[in-house]
């Protein structure tokens, strides 16, 4: 949860920074359906995917140079998992 927030603080009015800045430092749910419109409007969550995407490739990188295995596959597709999953 954290990536997204920081993309939405880094792509939002000051005003929402400081929204979700208070939400955290205080732990409040109050503002939590204007904190989801914020991250929704600035593109954060398909920012942080792009982000999740790319650490997926490097990590399949380098499980492709291990042996075969149904550990290897496992991490193999623990990678496209962990990218597409949803909530």
């Amino acid at each position: 949860p954290t990536l997204p927030l920081l993309f939405a603080m880094e792509r939002g009015t000051a005003a929402e920074r400081e929204l979700i800045r208070h939400a955290i430092e205080h732990g409040e749910v109050q503002g939590l359906p204007q904190i989801v419109e914020v991250v929704r409007r600035t593109g954060a969550l398909d920012a942080t995917r792009a982000v999740a995407q790319l650490e997926a490739d490097q990590a399949r990188s380098c499980l492709r140079v291990l042996p075969h295995s149904s550990a290897r596959d496992a991490l193999l597709e623990l990678c496209v998992r962990s990218v597409h999953r949803s909530f």
